[in-house]
């Protein structure tokens, strides 16, 4: 192991709404507020759809890996 190994991850990958940093994922998003006053339960809102969105597309990988095993399992 060398210190290439500390620094670098072993992989990065970009999809079109996250990112994925070896087995950790993130995602960036950006906001031009134009009204003058906007309510933080708007912004609130909207962060909740995100984060709701992604959990759905993880819990969506996750079932689909999980019948996969099962698939493969079941076929004796």
């Amino acid at each position: 192991m060398d210190t290439k190994d500390f620094i670098c991850p072993p992989s990065l990958k970009f999809n079109k709404s996250d990112f994925e940093i070896g087995n950790a994922y993130g995602a960036v998003w950006g906001m031009n507020i134009l009204a003058g006053e906007l309510p933080d339960e708007i912004l609130k809102d909207f962060l909740i759809k995100q984060k709701y969105d992604k959990l759905c597309k993880e819990y969506d990988e996750l079932q689909s890996e999980y019948n996969e095993m099962l698939d493969y399992y079941n076929e004796d």
